[in-house]
């Protein structure tokens, strides 16, 4: 689900609070199993909304974002700064009118990790779970630049655009399904799989499609079938 924005740079919390709004009327937000979102995704009222509701959410939040400390505030990152890479830290804080757990590691590059979680985990918990936000760079990454490269379309007209969105979507998940069940060939020079599932799937697909069509579409349909028992 998305809208489109007017404007340049981020939404603002009432957009974001009413796409999930939007997402509740349709699905509930009990189906939410996790909710993570990068550093521009915070605010009281949108943590508050967030544990008003009981969505969990694994957020990264700003190295200067102020934590209660006594009768006075610190920044977060003055409780992580010590952390050398591999080394993680788990603080506890009452905040936004209930109890909410940061964790706090060191990356590869250097920089510092804060992830903020309404969830009581341990802290390699908590960050291997907001880990998982990175499928969502690369789903934009491949609906772009490393797939399907929408932007080439120049296209700008709303409906139009939705459509395309849409379309692009669905083929992203045929592409995912028909490539998360083949085994991969390794690269040994480079310690990891020659291919991605997402192009080992299209590979699969332009395979298939070749051979025949109406085998494709046979196919398709019963990864669909699939796939809804699991999400459904």
């Amino acid at each position: 689900m998305f809208i489109e924005l007017d404007k340049a740079g981020n939404s603002n919390t009432q957009e974001r609070i009413d796409l999930l709004e939007e997402f509740n009327e349709i699905f509930g937000f009990d189906r939410i199993k996790s909710l993570m979102a990068d550093r521009e995704f915070i605010g009281k009222k949108w943590f508050r909304m967030l544990d008003k509701n009981k969505i969990p959410y694994f957020i990264r939040i700003k190295e200067n974002t102020l934590l209660p400390w006594g009768r006075n505030s610190i920044n977060a990152e003055r409780l992580f700064q010590h952390l050398i890479e591999g080394e993680s830290r788990l603080v506890e804080k009452q905040m936004y009118g209930g109890t909410v757990y940061f964790a706090g590691t060191r990356s590869k590059a250097g920089d510092l990790v804060i992830v903020m979680t309404n969830q009581s985990l341990k802290a390699k918990q908590i960050l291997d779970q907001y880990l998982k936000r990175w499928s969502i760079e690369e789903l934009f990454r491949k609906l772009k630049t490393s797939g399907f490269h929408w932007e080439n379309t120049h296209m700008t007209h709303s409906p139009r655009l939705i459509s395309l969105l849409i379309i692009l979507s669905f083929g992203m998940l045929i592409a995912y399904l028909m490539g998360i069940e083949d085994k991969i060939p390794w690269k040994k020079t480079l310690g990891c799989p020659l291919y991605s599932v997402f192009k080992q799937g299209l590979i699969n697909f332009q395979r298939c499609l070749a051979q025949s069509l109406a085998d494709t579409i046979e196919t398709i349909l019963n990864l669909l079938k699939m796939a809804k028992n699991v999400l459904f």
